[in-house]
């Protein structure tokens, strides 16, 4: 059966190449946010062993749960039912979320000791992201059309997430931006305006001012 993803195909493809580099075939997943099951589905065709977890939407003949990842202690019953896990996926998921450190939180009561966490969120510190809080009050991915439950309602910054991981006992072992740059706007001379700002500022702006999405992997110590 086809399925869709919810996240970037693009994005999804990248975190199956990582996916694929660093973890054994015939692992125990759990795939958080899961939606259709465009990710799970490749993770099965390998040889894995997937459970997903969403509200709806599922598609794919696999183990699936209905939870809501806003509730603190949902890891609790999803490890009385399947145990523990070798990794959990989570692909665009937590700035949906109202409590990215509860979040995290429950991704390490699910893991295994070294069990692995793919997680990836907008990067919200790109150069554009500035550009447009600059201008509009707003960052990019949370526009006012983006923000409307249960779409992206919490900006998730770099220092934010790290701190989340380190309480949580992850450590890094991957972490990179990708996907798209900001480029100078070629439909109207607002965004043609916006892309001179952001590539003046370009040079002066610290952080991590370049790609549109974060891939993070981290390892339960």
């Amino acid at each position: 059966m086809e399925v869709s993803a919810k996240a970037p195909e693009k994005l999804h493809q990248i975190v199956f190449d990582e996916y694929q580099k660093k973890v054994p075939k015939g692992a125990k997943v759990i795939d958080l946010g899961a939606g259709e099951g465009a990710f799970a589905q490749k993770a099965i065709l390998r040889g894995d062993l997937v459970v997903g977890v969403d509200r709806e939407n599922w598609k794919i003949k696999a183990p699936f749960l209905s939870v809501n990842l806003d509730e603190v202690g949902f890891a609790e019953s999803i490890v009385r039912d399947f145990g523990r896990f070798d990794v959990a996926i989570a692909i665009e998921i937590i700035e949906h979320l109202e409590n990215p450190f509860a979040f995290i939180r429950e991704c390490a009561r699910l893991l295994k000791k070294d069990g692995l966490l793919f997680l990836t969120t907008p990067n919200v510190e790109a150069i554009n992201s500035r550009v447009m809080f600059l201008i509009k009050g707003r960052l990019a991915y949370f526009d006012e059309y983006s923000t409307i439950r249960s779409a992206h309602i919490t900006p998730v910054f770099s220092w934010k997430l790290d701190m989340a991981l380190e309480e949580a006992s992850f450590e890094k072992i991957s972490d990179k931006y990708v996907l798209h740059e900001f480029t100078l706007g070629k439909h109207n001379i607002k965004g043609w305006l916006s892309g001179v700002l952001a590539a003046m500022l370009y040079p002066f702006v610290k952080g991590n001012k370049r790609g549109s999405n974060r891939v993070l992997i981290a390892k339960l110590k």
